[in-house]
C-alpha cells in the first residue's frame, strides 16, 4: 500500500533531513499534528534512509545507545511523543531533558539512573555536544489538551509544528484505494540519501524582506515561543529546499516552498480557535 495526497509534507520531511547539511544553521526539527491514521509516521518513514532512525519506544539510554551503535544517524523518528508518558519520573525526565538539549545546544554530559552518559566522549562527536534532528509525531487532540509533557517543558517550541489532516475529497481516494490494494503492507519508496559534506546555500537580496514579511503576521503571538527560532527554522528551510531541487542558490520556487509551508505551521495562539465547548482547539489545516 502506498502514500495518497501526501506528496507536500514528504517535501517539507525530506527538506528539514538536508538542514542538517547546511553551513551556518541548525537542523530544523518537525512535530507533525494530524488524526490518527493520518500517516504521519508513514511520511517520515516513506524511503529507507542510513541516515535516519525509526523509534517506537525510548529513553534516555536508548538514545545514547542508538548514538553509539549508528553514527551517522543524523535524525531520528518518534513515533509517538506519549511513549514517555508511561515511564517512571527519574527515566521520563531524563529522556525529557535529553530530547530538548539534543534538537538546539547539544547533549554534553547526562546523569541518569544508570550512571553517568558522556555524549562528548563517543567517537562521532569529535569531544563536541551531540546534535541530532527529530520528526515527532502527536495527535491534534492530544495538542489541544494542552498537559503534555512537551508542553509544560517547553519542548515542543523547539520544533516546527506542522497540523493537517485529510480533506473528504482525499478520504474518499484513500478510501476507494484500500479496497483497490491486494496488500496492506506499506511499501517504501525508494532511498533518500544526504551528502556527505555540508554546503552553503546562497540567499538573494529578496530575502531579508521576504522573511520579515512571512514572519511579521505572527509577531504578536509569539511572546512566549519568540519569532527569532520561526524565522531561523525559516530560513534552513528556504535554503535546504534549495538543495533539495538540487541547487545552491534560493531561488522563486524556494520561497514559494515556504508560503505552501507556512499554511500548515501551528506555531502560535493564532492557530488555535475557541470551541462550541469554550476551549480552545488546534486549527488543522487540509491536504
Amino acid at each position: 500500500m502506498r502514500l495518497i495526497g501526501m506528496d507536500f509534507i514528504r517535501e517539507i520531511v525530506e527538506t528539514a533531513f538536508i538542514t542538517s547539511r547546511l553551513k551556518g544553521l541548525r537542523r530544523v526539527s518537525l512535530l507533525l499534528i494530524a488524526p490518527v491514521g493520518s500517516g504521519k509516521t508513514s511520511v517520515a518513514t516513506q524511503k529507507t534512509s542510513k541516515f535516519v532512525m525509526e523509534l517506537t519506544d525510548l529513553t534516555g539510554v536508548g538514545i545514547y545507545k542508538a548514538i553509539e551503535k549508528c553514527p551517522e544517524i543524523e535524525f531520528f523518528i518518534i513515533d509517538d511523543l506519549t511513549s514517555l508518558s508511561g515511564k517512571k519520573s527519574s527515566v521520563k525526565k531524563n529522556a525529557e531533558s535529553i530530547l530538548s538539549a539534543l534538537i538546539e545546544q547539544g547533549v554534553r554530559t547526562v546523569v541518569s539512573p544508570s550512571g553517568v552518559l558522556d555524549f562528548t566522549a563517543l567517537p562521532a562527536s569529535k569531544g563536541k555536544p551531540v546534535r541530532k534532528g527529530l520528526i515527532c509525531g502527536i495527535t491534534d487532540r492530544m495538542v489541544s489538551d494542552g498537559r503534555g509533557w512537551w508542553q509544560k517543558t517547553g519542548f515542543s517550541s523547539r520544533l516546527l509544528p506542522l497540523a493537517f489532516h485529510h480533506s473528504y475529497t482525499l478520504q474518499e481516494q484513500i478510501f476507494n484505494f484500500c479496497f483497490e490494494c491486494e496488500s496492506d503492507a506499506f511499501e517504501k519508496t525508494g532511498k533518500f540519501n544526504l551528502r556527505t559534506s555540508t554546503v552553503f546555500v546562497e540567499r538573494d537580496k529578496r530575502f531579508l524582506p521576504y522573511m520579515k514579511l512571512v514572519v511579521k503576521n505572527r509577531y504578536k503571538h509569539l511572546a512566549e515561543d519568540g519569532p527569532y527560532r520561526l524565522a531561523k527554522m525559516y530560513e534552513a528551510m528556504l535554503r535546504a529546499h534549495a538543495v533539495l531541487r538540487g541547487e545552491l542558490v534560493v531561488k522563486d520556487e524556494d520561497f514559494s516552498f515556504i508560503e505552501k509551508m507556512d499554511k500548515f505551521v501551528a506555531f502560535s495562539s493564532s492557530c488555535y480557535e475557541v470551541g462550541d465547548d469554550k476551549k480552545k482547539h488546534l486549527v488543522v489545516r487540509e491536504i
